[in-house]
């Protein structure tokens, strides 16, 4: 059976990059809680196009979420006087390979530019952690950002994730939405 197509996903599809701007202000009139915000732009900028640009460097290099040394995240801090919401990327790579450095340059900056901090996190490769410790330090990944999040103007009442291939395994677990 396909996977259903939600109404939004549609609407998505047929909107350029020009025309994001208007749609995220609609969703967030229309809308209530922060993860439709960070969905919406999570949905936006997936539908951009990188432009093979580097990113900036990081409010919060290299810190150390846990004791392994691949237990590592960088932290992207928007400006604001109010804590932030916060996008978490968890990189893909079949739970062998990949880096917080696959970051997408256009979701970093469409997410700073609209007040949404962003986090990039590495885990445990399987070979070094068996299942389920790549999925457990991203739970602890997000509890160190929300013991932190006073320190570095977050809402840790408003996290959200994206990533890659690997990302759904490590969000059911690690229970971002909560």
């Amino acid at each position: 059976m396909p996977p259903q197509i939600s109404q939004t996903d549609e609407v998505i599809k047929t909107k350029t990059h020009d025309n994001v701007d208007a749609y995220l202000d609609n969703e967030m009139r229309h809308q209530k809680g922060g993860f439709v915000l960070l969905q919406a732009v999570l949905h936006a900028c997936a539908a951009a196009q990188d432009q093979g640009s580097a990113l900036p460097p990081p409010h919060v290099a290299n810190a150390a979420y846990g004791p392994h040394e691949r237990n590592v995240l960088d932290l992207w801090k928007a400006p604001s006087n109010r804590p932030t919401p916060l996008v978490i990327f968890i990189h893909g790579g079949g739970f062998s390979r990949g880096d917080k450095g696959g970051l997408s340059p256009v979701l970093l900056s469409e997410c700073l530019r609209r007040g949404i901090s962003v986090a990039a996190i590495n885990y445990r490769y399987s070979t070094q952690a068996p299942y389920p410790g790549p999925m457990m330090d991203s739970a602890r990944a997000i509890q160190f950002l929300r013991n932190r999040a006073a320190e570095w103007n977050l809402d840790p009442k408003v996290f959200g994730a994206t990533g890659g291939s690997g990302r759904s395994r490590h969000l059911a677990l690690a229970r971002i939405s909560r």
